[in-house]
């Protein structure tokens, strides 16, 4: 049945079982929480598991993609009093791509902050996310515990 031109466009979902690592051969995860020594641990990670892949092409940008995507879910969404206490990175790796998740246990949707004239405001972490990877987006998990904010880097 053709395709009505005045239709919108289908709204873009992750596939999960590929954020999760399933049917992908080069898949790791590590968890983190808000504590500045676990997010520190978060960059050899990272640099260990690329370089593993041979995916050093886009050590730069994912090093910077995932330190935001996991800021961000130390600052919104990992907090001790609501016993929210963890998160995860995971890294999959596909033909053409590395797909960084973060999977942290916040509904909070994940909105850009408009764009301000100080090149040094930390707010702008998303925006860069945006503006280094192919693609990126959010799913809220179907057990309401959560969302996985993710994005798709090219290698």
């Amino acid at each position: 049945m053709p395709q009505d031109p005045t239709a919108p466009p289908p709204h873009h979902v992750l596939d999960h079982g590929l954020a999760m690592g399933l049917g992908v051969p080069q898949f790791t995860a590590r968890r983190f929480t808000a504590h500045p020594n676990s997010l520190r641990t978060l960059k050899p990670f990272i640099r260990r598991t690329l370089r593993s892949w041979d995916a050093l092409a886009c050590l730069t940008d994912t090093l910077t993609v995932a330190g935001e995507l996991a800021a961000n879910a130390a600052h919104h969404a990992l907090d001790a009093p609501a016993n929210r206490t963890h998160a995860w990175l995971a890294l999959a790796r596909t033909a053409y791509f590395v797909l960084c998740t973060v999977t942290d246990p916040s509904r909070r949707l994940p909105t850009p902050a408009p764009p301000t004239e100080h090149p040094t405001d930390h707010r702008c972490g998303l925006r860069t996310v945006h503006q280094l990877s192919e693609d990126w987006g959010y799913t809220l998990l179907t057990d309401t515990t959560g969302k996985t904010v993710w994005a798709r880097l090219r290698h």
